[in-house]
C-alpha cells in the first residue's frame, strides 16, 4: 500500500507537467518552406536540404519539436501526420520580415516616374482659301 502511495505521488506531477504543454501546429509557411512560424509564435529556418520537403506544409497540422544531429540546424520539426521531419534553427520574427521586405524590393522593377511632355509649340491648322 505504501508503495502504491509513493507512485501516485510522483506520478501527479507528471501528469500535470505533460496536460500544461500545448501541442504547436504550423502557422504560417513563408516563403515557400524557407521559413516555418509556429502556433507559440517561434520561427524557424529551415536548412535548405529540407526545402523540398517544408514547402508542401501548407495546412495547420500538429508538430513535435526535438533536437536534429546537424550542427547548423539543430531543430528537428517533425510533421506528426505524416512522420516527415526538417532541419531547422530559430530565428526572430522580425528577422524574417526584414528579409523578406529586402528580397521584395529587389524582384521589384522599378519603374521611373514619367517626366511632364515638354510642351510642343502649337501648330495652327492651315485653312483652305475659298475662292
Amino acid at each position: 500500500m505504501r508503495y502504491i502511495i509513493y507512485l501516485v505521488l510522483f506520478c501527479l506531477p507528471l501528469a500535470a507537467q505533460e496536460s500544461d504543454h500545448q501541442q504547436l501546429y504550423l502557422s504560417l509557411n513563408i516563403d515557400e518552406g524557407k521559413y516555418l512560424q509556429l502556433s507559440d509564435g517561434s520561427t524557424y529556418e529551415i536548412d535548405p536540404d529540407d526545402r523540398l520537403y517544408s514547402s508542401y506544409w501548407i495546412t495547420p497540422f500538429p508538430l513535435m519539436i526535438s533536437k536534429s544531429d546537424n550542427s547548423e540546424y539543430p531543430v528537428r520539426i517533425t510533421n506528426l501526420n505524416t512522420d516527415t521531419g526538417v532541419n531547422g534553427k530559430q530565428v526572430k520574427t522580425k528577422e524574417v520580415i526584414e528579409e523578406e521586405s529586402k528580397e521584395h524590393a529587389k524582384q521589384t522593377p522599378h519603374t521611373p516616374t514619367p517626366e511632364k511632355e515638354k510642351s510642343k509649340p502649337k501648330t495652327s491648322p492651315q485653312t483652305k482659301s475659298t475662292q
